[in-house]
């Protein structure tokens, strides 16, 4: 089955910024041990958890589940109190939500609609919809809030730009501002102060175990996918992935993922540039505004200046323009290392 050089493509070229393919995976590996190193503890919980019986650190936390039970009736009767959630947050950021006739929310449940959580940019900014078909629990909450990141991106685009500076560049950046959005969800100030939550840090804590796996999950996925794409037969990367995904999780996956495991023009790298470009934005934005950003208006002017220039910048040149720092992947083992041991 003939296969193109994957790693040209312009998604690839701009993680890669011209250093070779060897450099980036030993960069990889490099920030993949930070990241384990940074929590040994929970490491050593997950690896013996792995083999049998989960240990009380891989247990949902009593946060979790009181989440889950208090939002049930959301599956039944829709994501009101989650919408509402969205819409005060926003207006705390300065965005009216209600006042913005280009964003269409499509929250109901109907049979068939599809479970998975998306954003749909049919005209930048013109018209913007977000979809999410309610399931319960916290995970409807993270959902929500990272396609609103989507949807307020697209939403506040300038119309002026081009079509490749709405809809092309650098995906990091769209990524970025939903996660930036869907953190919240595990905040410890957000937490108390739109939720009233009895245990933010245990919560938040839960959190940053997700974020820690998802990550080093996408760092053996880039390693992966930049190994599938060079050899002649890939037929041979069916024990690597194995290899791979297994030694940054602790856990055996199917082996019969090794060919449909793979994104696309290595959006891996995108992902995992959004995770670093949130966390360092994020700890931007708390240093200048407290940990309270989020309700703070010049915080939300700022955002929404930035969210004005679409996708024209890279992930990169936004960071150095605000905070003056490239990024650095290493700004998200550092944040889940505080979450972490807030818990």
């Amino acid at each position: 089955m003939p296969r193109g050089d994957k790693t040209k493509e312009p998604a690839f070229r701009m993680w890669r910024e011209g250093k070779s393919l060897e450099e980036i995976q030993e960069k990889i590996r490099e920030q993949s041990e930070t990241q384990a190193g940074s929590v040994k503890g929970w490491i050593r919980d997950w690896e013996r958890g792995a083999q049998g019986t989960w240990t009380p650190r891989l247990k949902k936390s009593k946060a979790s589940q009181e989440i889950s039970l208090n939002q049930q009736d959301c599956k039944v009767g829709g994501l009101g109190p989650y919408a509402a959630q969205v819409e005060a947050t926003l207006a705390d950021l300065g965005v009216d939500l209600h006042a913005q006739r280009n964003v269409e929310l499509d929250l109901e449940d109907r049979p068939n609609k599809t479970p998975r959580a998306f954003c749909v940019a049919i005209e930048i900014p013109e018209r913007v919809i977000l979809v999410i078909k309610p399931q319960g629990g916290p995970d409807d909450w993270r959902a929500l809030f990272h396609e609103a990141g989507h949807t307020e991106h697209f939403a506040h685009t300038s119309p002026s730009l081009t079509m490749e500076e709405k809809r092309l560049g650098d995906n990091a950046v769209t990524e970025g501002w939903a996660m930036l959005l869907e953190h919240l969800t595990i905040d410890p100030a957000w937490l108390e102060r739109r939720l009233d939550f009895a245990r933010p840090h245990e919560f938040a804590a839960e959190g940053a175990t997700q974020l820690l796996w998802l990550v080093r999950r996408y760092c053996a996925k880039l390693l992966y996918e930049i190994e599938y794409h060079a050899v002649p037969d890939v037929t041979v990367m069916r024990p690597r992935y194995v290899e791979l995904l297994s030694g940054a999780l602790k856990v055996t996956p199917s082996d019969t993922d090794y060919l449909g495991d793979i994104d696309d023009g290595f959006y891996a790298s995108q992902y995992l540039r959004a995770w670093a470009f949130e966390s360092q934005l994020r700890a931007f934005l708390r240093e200048k505004f407290g940990s309270a950003w989020f309700t703070r208006k010049d915080a939300g002017s700022l955002i929404r200046e930035l969210w004005t220039e679409g996708q024209k910048p890279t992930a990169d040149e936004i960071l150095e323009d605000v905070t003056g720092a490239r990024i650095d992947l290493g700004a998200v083992a550092e944040r889940i290392r505080e979450a972490l041991a807030a818990g």
